[in-house]
């Protein structure tokens, strides 16, 4: 007799380009058929979403993160799971919890949460541990540091590494060629915890010795304008590029050479094995969650965050010593193909889903 498939309600609140949201889209899109059927609660989802599961298994409420609006979309959204109540919820950030364990209470149904961050240690993140059946953790670092803060038993809470498709060779292009200019870019929300502003002043630094270098940054958010005075002040504009309201960053990957990413604080990284998948030599902020994809002077470089010296120093060298810069890459999307791949994820958080659904039954905590 075959096994029925999970019922499974994703909650992912409002999409945006970043990685917490691409990790969702890649579970969503590899979580196989037969094995789970997937609903989804979202502000807005991606077109791409509904070619994958059908518009029908979408319930789509654009204030699902709008406070007082939100109150009263969370009793509709219990009438409506209360018909067809699914077996698991899987709300897929932290800001969603809220929201998610009411209504994994309401309807009596377990739940796991993703965390891709440390949430503030100021009393407002409680975990419902009644309905609460697993917390997933992007790393071992966000883990302890979780544990630590929390308390809460060490077995609620496990770790399920981001995972990315590795593109196929022929897809990908050369890097620092000699018949065009070299290109450094990054990609992400334009934020500030992002670094851009210390990418735009490493930027100026490389332009005085290498001219003819352009420089990309994709993505949106509220520092965009910001940046775009920067780059007005420091007087590069006319070697910078922003390409905002973008869907994803495959065609960004194609376009430049170095990735750099700037960050000052630890997240989810999707967008660094992405660009390393791509065989892009990488620089990043020495911060918590990048040291264990990248191996220094190995599958790329390591830069103190803001340090706009060190790093304008790292790229130079890249781009003095380009077969140096090639092989990095070429270290580095090895290092993703055997140890970051999309499926690894998948078959992980399919494995925590069955194992959950075993014993269906709230705790007595």
């Amino acid at each position: 007799m075959a096994t029925k498939a999970i019922d499974l309600l994703f909650i992912l609140g409002s999409f945006e380009l970043r990685g917490r949201y691409q990790r969702s889209m890649s579970i969503i899109q590899a979580l196989p058929e037969e094995a789970v059927k997937i609903r989804v609660l979202s502000a807005n989802p991606p077109p791409s979403l509904a070619e994958k599961i059908g518009r029908n298994s979408i319930y789509v409420d654009p204030y699902l993160q709008v406070p007082i609006l939100s109150r009263i979309s969370a009793r509709f959204i219990k009438r409506e799971y209360l018909k067809n109540r699914p077996d698991l919820i899987d709300i897929q950030h932290r800001h969603m919890h809220q929201l998610g364990s009411r209504l994994a209470r309401e309807i009596e149904t377990p739940y796991v949460l993703h965390l891709h961050d440390i949430p503030p240690a100021d009393g407002q993140f409680e975990v419902d541990l009644r309905w609460c059946r697993r917390i997933i953790t992007v790393s071992d670092s966000i883990r302890q540091q979780f544990l630590n803060q929390t308390g809460l038993p060490e077995e609620l809470v496990s770790v399920v590494q981001n995972g990315v498709s590795i593109p196929r060779e022929e897809d990908l292009q050369p890097i620092l060629p000699e018949d065009r200019p070299p290109v450094i870019g990054t990609a992400g929300p334009l934020e500030k915890e992002k670094g851009l502003n210390h990418f735009l002043w490493a930027a100026k630094a490389i332009l005085e010795k290498h001219p003819d270098v352009l420089f990309l940054i994709a993505g949106s958010g509220p520092e965009e304008k910001s940046l775009r005075q920067l780059a007005e002040e420091l007087k590069i504009s006319q070697s910078l590029t922003i390409l905002p309201h973008l869907e994803n960053f495959r065609q960004v990957f194609q376009a430049i050479d170095l990735f750099v990413l700037p960050e000052l604080r630890q997240g989810s990284k999707l967008i660094l094995l992405e660009a390393m998948a791509a065989g892009l030599p990488v620089v990043s902020s020495d911060i918590d969650g990048v040291a264990h994809i990248v191996d220094d002077g190995v599958t790329g470089l390591l830069v103190t965050a803001a340090d706009v010296e060190e790093l304008s120093t790292k790229l130079h060298e890249l781009l003095i010593h380009r077969h140096q810069a090639r092989e990095i890459g070429r270290l580095g999307r090895d290092h993703i193909r055997e140890n970051f791949l999309a499926s690894k994820m998948t078959e992980s958080m399919l494995s925590i889903y069955q194992e959950i659904l075993k014993t269906n039954r709230p705790s007595e905590q």
